[in-house]
């Protein structure tokens, strides 16, 4: 299961690392790609009984596609919110 850890943990602090560069296009991948790295988390036998425990009748699958869409609509917004922060401080003539 620390295999499949590390590969879930490195697309999101990739995310994290991306957004705070402003790299939105690179972050929504990374996102993105959570989905497929979960999925080599949620099929371990050890993370389905913990999961279980701590979210009983939440479908591990679900979970992690509400995370992934959750993390690019993040990004999405915040990209959102630089591009008008751009448009309102320009000056005049550019």
């Amino acid at each position: 299961m620390l295999a499949s850890t590390e590969a879930f943990l490195a697309p999101l602090e990739s995310w994290v690392k991306a957004v705070r560069a402003k790299d939105f296009a690179a972050a929504k991948r990374e996102a993105e790609y959570l989905t497929v790295a979960g999925e080599l988390l949620i099929i371990h036998p050890d993370f389905r009984r913990a999961f279980e425990a701590h979210c009983r009748g939440v479908d591990p699958q679900e979970a992690l596609v509400y995370l992934s869409e959750f993390l690019v609509c993040a990004t999405d917004s915040r990209a959102s919110v630089l591009k008008q922060c751009v448009k309102d401080n320009k000056p005049n003539g550019l």
